[in-house]
C-alpha cells in the first residue's frame, strides 16, 4: 500500500529474529519501505537489543552507511552501562540521529540508577530517545526523568490498555510523545488527537516484524484530518530530528 503523504517510518529494525520463522533481514526492510514509498526510516539492528550494544551500534552504522533512506538509531543496555567508555553524546557524534531504549525486552525498571546517567548524556548529544514502555506504570515512572530536559522522549509499545497512562503523562511534560504503532484498535488514533493533539504523535510500523501496509492502512482509514495526518506520518519525527 502507497499512501499520499510523506512518510518516516520512526519504529523499523533488521538483523537475527528471536523467533526462527520471521525474516527481520535488512534486505526485507529495504525493499518494504520501497515498495510501500517511505521516505526514510528509523532503523537499527537487534544485534543492540538481544547481545551486546556496542556490536548493534557497530551492526546498525554499517547497515545505514550509504543508504540515505536509513536513519541509523542507537540503543544502550543500562544493565552493562558503564559512562567512562559509553558515553551517548559519544555515541550522538558517530552519526546516530536517535536512541532507543528497551526495557521491555531487557528486563530492567525505569526507576534505575544506570539509565538516569544514560539520559543525562543523551539530553547533553540532543537526540531524542524512544522508549518502550509496554508494561503498565512504566510511562508513569519515567515521567519524572524525561520532564524538563531538553530534548525529546517517544513513548512506544503503548497499547490500547495503556492509553490513558500515556495521555496523563504527555499532558504533564511538553517533551513526551507516543509512537503509534500498537495501537491497533480503529478508534484508538481518532482518540490520542483528541487527548493530546496531532503534534505529539509519532508514526512506526514495527517493520519488518509488523506489518508496514497494515500500518498504513490504519492512518489512511482514520478519521484523522489530511493536516494532522501529514504531521503524524512525517512532521513530527522531522522537526524532533531538527529537521522541520
Amino acid at each position: 500500500m502507497r499512501i499520499s503523504f510523506e512518510v518516516v517510518d520512526a519504529n523499523t529494525m533488521f538483523g537475527p529474529s528471536p523467533t526462527p520463522a520471521m525474516d527481520l533481514s535488512l534486505d526485507r526492510l529495504v525493499q518494504a519501505i520501497q515498495n510501500h514509498g517511505i521516505s526514510r526510516a528509523c532503523t537499527l539492528s537487534t544485534v543492540g537489543i538481544c547481545h551486546n550494544y556496542v556490536e548493534g551500534n557497530a551492526a546498525t552504522a554499517a547497515a545505514c552507511a550509504g543508504k540515505p533512506e536509513l536513519i541509523p538509531v542507537a540503543t544502550i543496555d543500562p544493565r552493562g552501562f558503564f559512562k567512562s567508555s559509553d558515553a551517548p553524546d559519544k555515541i550522538t557524534k558517530q552519526g546516530f540521529r536517535m536512541f532507543r531504549l528497551f526495557p521491555d525486552e531487557q528486563d530492567w525498571p525505569i526507576s534505575y540508577a544506570p539509565l538516569t546517567a544514560i539520559l543525562d548524556g543523551i539530553e547533553a548529544g540532543g537526540a531524542p530517545v524512544i522508549v518502550g514502555v509496554g508494561r503498565a506504570g512504566d510511562a508513569s515512572a519515567l515521567l519524572p526523568l524525561a520532564k524538563g530536559r531538553g530534548n525529546a522522549f517517544i513513548l512506544t509499545n503503548v497499547t490500547f490498555d495503556g492509553m490513558a497512562e500515556a495521555a496523563c503523562v504527555m499532558a504533564q511534560a511538553e517533551n513526551i510523545f507516543l509512537e503509534i504503532h500498537s495501537l491497533q484498535a480503529p478508534s484508538a488514533l481518532s482518540m490520542m488527537v483528541n487527548e493530546v493533539g496531532a503534534d505529539r504523535l509519532i508514526f512506526g510500523s514495527g517493520c519488518p516484524g509488523a506489518s508496514l501496509a497494515g500500518a498504513l492502512k490504519k492512518i489512511q482509514l482514520s478519521d484523522v484530518a489530511d493536516g494532522d495526518k501529514t504531521k503524524i506520518l512525517s512532521g513530527n519525527v522531522k522537526r524532533l530530528l531538527g529537521e522541520g
